[in-house]
């Protein structure tokens, strides 16, 4: 096993706020408008830093937006 050390990794928490807040902000066509902004903004965050987003990133913010949806946190 090929470990290796990450320089960035995401927040995954302030990325499912900005995308709740795109939506809550914008509404349904807006606010898919603006999370594909979001989205598009934390990659271009990760390549700045010499990173890019990995499957695990993107499970662990799938994984915090459905908590979120299940009544976990608002």
């Amino acid at each position: 096993m090929n470990l290796q050390r990450r320089n960035w990794v995401p927040d995954v928490n302030m990325i499912a706020d900005q995308l709740i807040e795109d939506y809550r902000v914008g509404g349904e066509d807006q606010g898919f408008n603006d999370a594909v902004g979001t989205i598009t903004s934390w990659l271009a965050t990760a390549k700045d830093h010499g990173e890019e987003f990995q499957e695990d990133d993107w499970i662990a913010l799938v994984w915090e937006l459905a908590r979120r949806c299940g009544g976990g946190e608002a």
